[in-house]
């Protein structure tokens, strides 16, 4: 069971929205049941942690067989067929090898929150902001200089905005005002982000959409977009709980890896 204060010292926005949602809808069906809080507390957090959930089943409980660890690289599958679960070696087990399973394609938050643990190496971990249009833009103009056009870099940003038609091509990419767009996944940054951003910050009048999955006609402008995603992610790193010197580490491997 998380609390409020253990969520609040892990500072991961997406496990407290999550958790607040829960007890919103703990704390009503306590009231129309007559079950106390915590009660409903404890066995959704049991539910969730030990559940199987099949899409065309939905959630039920499976002893013996939920007992199994979690791995993406597992040595069993359970399935569901005919109507029974069964458990099936993807290859021969020793005796006392513990068994392994895949518990789902999810995000380490999700599986912290679940399951209390994050597995090592997780190919569906991502990274995500709220996307704010206006602080992107700033992003984009922050420190910057460019030899090419100086110009372009000293525009009002009170003065920004963004076109309809804009709007549905940074939409496309899954940039859109207030929601939380993906910006980074274990294989780097995600593509979509990078395509939205020359989506919003170009001037191009492109009119495929897929077009700005190519670099920019102008070389200054596809520079002004790789330099906000800098910001952006410098950003984010040095939000961490990390000493100065950490930061500056982590800063300059991805600037030598040219990240």
């Amino acid at each position: 069971l998380w609390d409020f204060a253990e969520v609040h010292e892990l500072a991961l926005p997406s496990v407290f929205e999550e958790l607040v949602k829960t007890n919103i809808t703990l704390y009503a069906a306590s009231q129309s049941v007559k079950i106390p809080h915590e009660v409903l507390q404890w066995g959704a957090a049991t539910a969730g942690m030990r559940a199987f959930d099949m899409k065309l089943r939905g959630a039920f409980f499976a002893p013996l067989i939920d007992l199994c660890r979690h791995s993406f690289r597992p040595n069993a599958i359970a399935e569901m067929e005919d109507g029974l679960l069964t458990l099936t070696a993807l290859k021969p087990l020793k005796e006392g090898e513990p068994i392994y399973i895949n518990y789902g394609e999810a995000k380490n938050d999700l599986f912290l929150l679940t399951h209390g643990f994050v597995p090592p190496d997780n190919p569906h971990e991502e990274v995500a902001i709220t996307f704010n249009a206006t602080q992107v833009f700033a992003a984009s103009r922050m420190g910057a200089t460019s030899q090419d056009e100086p110009e372009l870099l000293q525009e009002d940003i009170t003065a920004f905005e963004i076109s309809g038609r804009r709007e549905k091509l940074m939409a496309y990419y899954g940039l859109k005002e207030g929601e939380d767009c993906v910006i980074a996944s274990k294989n780097g940054v995600a593509n979509e982000f990078h395509f939205g951003m020359r989506a919003m910050l170009s001037s191009d009048d492109r009119q495929k959409v897929e077009a700005f999955e190519e670099p920019l006609e102008h070389p200054e402008e596809e520079w002004i977009v790789c330099h906000a995603m800098r910001v952006i992610y410098g950003h984010l790193i040095t939000e961490w709980e990390t000493t100065e010197d950490e930061d500056e580490a982590l800063l300059k491997m991805r600037d030598d890896k040219n990240l």
